[in-house]
C-alpha cells in the first residue's frame, strides 16, 4: 500500500515480474529452504494476529506510539551484500552442507541478479536490488533487515525503546515520548547507506499498523488490562 507523503505526490513505479516457471524457479525455491528456518526473527512480527496478541500483553499507557517505513526496501537491497549474507547464515545455519561457500555464493548469484523484463520494446535487466515478483527477494530482504536491525538494537545507546517488531519493511515501536522517538529516528536514518526510514507518529492516541488501528487511549481503571486492550484494536475494514 503506497503511503502518501506529499498531497501531490504518486506511487513509485517498480516492475513486479513472476519468476514462476522461469529458468531459475526452482532455484530460487532451493535457496528459500535453505534459508527460511535461519532468518533472525528476535523482533519480527509473523502476522497481524500474533502482533494484536502480542501488543495486548503490554501495559502501554502513557507510551508514544510510532511507526517506521523502509522507503522502497526492496529495490533498494544492496544484492551483493545480502548474498553474502545469505551464504553466511547458510553454513552457519547447516554446518555439514556439502556446498561450499564458493558455490553457494554462485548459486545465489546464478538467481538473484538475472530478472529480465520487456517493457516498449526494449529489454531490461535489475541489476542491483531484489526483484519483487521473485520467491526469493521477501526472504533475502527478511534476513537482511533481520541481520542489521538486531546490530542497530545492540548497538543504541539512547533512550529506552519501549517495544519494537517489524514486519518486513514496517516497524511498530513504543517509546517514552515523542523526544525519544525522534532520537532514534535519526539513528537508524544513519546505520546504512541504502536504508532510509520514513515516520509516522500517533494521532489522538490512535495509529495503524498492518490492518490494524490501535487506539492508546487512558483506559478506565475498571476494566482488566486484557478486556481494555482488546478493544483498543479496531480493525481496519
Amino acid at each position: 500500500m503506497y503511503k502518501v507523503l506529499e498531497p501531490s505526490s504518486a506511487p513509485p513505479f517498480r516492475p513486479i515480474v513472476s519468476s514462476i516457471g522461469t529458468y531459475n524457479y526452482n532455484l530460487a525455491k532451493f535457496l528459500c529452504t535453505l534459508l527460511d528456518s535461519h532468518i533472525p526473527g528476535d523482533f519480527c512480527a509473523r502476522d497481524t494476529s500474533s502482533f494484536a496478541n502480542e501488543i495486548t500483553s503490554l501495559r502501554t499507557s502513557n507510551k508514544f506510539m510510532v511507526s517506521f517505513d523502509v522507503e522502497s526496501l526492496f529495490t533498494n537491497i544492496p544484492l551483493l551484500e545480502a548474498i553474502e549474507l545469505a551464504v553466511d547464515y547458510i553454513l552457519s545455519g547447516i554446518p555439514n552442507t556439502k556446498l561450499s561457500k564458493d558455490s553457494l555464493r554462485v548459486v545465489s548469484c546464478c538467481h538473484c541478479p538475472d530478472t529480465f523484463f520487456y517493457s516498449k520494446g526494449s529489454n531490461y535487466d535489475q541489476i542491483d536490488g531484489v526483484a519483487m515478483g521473485s520467491t526469493l527477494a521477501p526472504v533475502l530482504a527478511n534476513l537482511f533487515m533481520g541481520h542489521h536491525e538486531r546490530i542497530w538494537l545492540q548497538q543504541y545507546d539512547g533512550p529506552a525503546i519501549s517495544f519494537y517488531r517489524r514486519y518486513v519493511n514496517d516497524i511498530f515501536c513504543l517509546f517514552n515520548n515523542e523526544k525519544d522517538t525522534l532520537e532514534f529516528f535519526h539513528y537508524v536514518n544513519e546505520k546504512h547507506p541504502n536504508i532510509r526510514f520514513t515516520m509516522a507518529t500517533e494521532v489522538n492516541h490512535k495509529l495503524p499498523f498492518l490492518d490494524v488501528l490501535f487506539n492508546n487511549i487512558h483506559l478506565p481503571s475498571h476494566l482488566s488490562l486484557a478486556r481494555a486492550l482488546t478493544q483498543a484494536f479496531t480493525p481496519i475494514s
